[in-house]
């Protein structure tokens, strides 16, 4: 399973995704991966697919270089060609 949180900062995101990972200790989360000033680091979208059960927080305006200046339809393409459970 594969769970993107988009949001705004300063919106409880922190602690949705504290439970989550308290909650459900199998899944790898990542918060605010693309945010290179970030606490957890900086992580490429790669790396982040390739886990099966994953949880990302995304601040909506962080993204990283290679995703930053195309439409959120794009990125549906991108992540759907990876992933086989995208309805089309």
């Amino acid at each position: 399973m594969k769970i993107l949180l988009i949001c705004f900062p300063r919106t409880g995101s922190t602690s949705i995704i504290e439970y989550y990972k308290y909650s459900n200790p199998d899944i790898k989360t990542f918060s605010e991966p693309f945010n290179k000033n970030g606490r957890e680091g900086y992580f490429t979208y790669n790396h982040i697919i390739q886990y099966e059960n994953v949880f990302v927080k995304h601040i909506y305006d962080q993204l990283p270089p290679d995703l930053k200046n195309i439409s959120i339809n794009e990125i549906n393409e991108i992540i759907c060609n990876k992933e086989d459970s995208c309805n089309k």
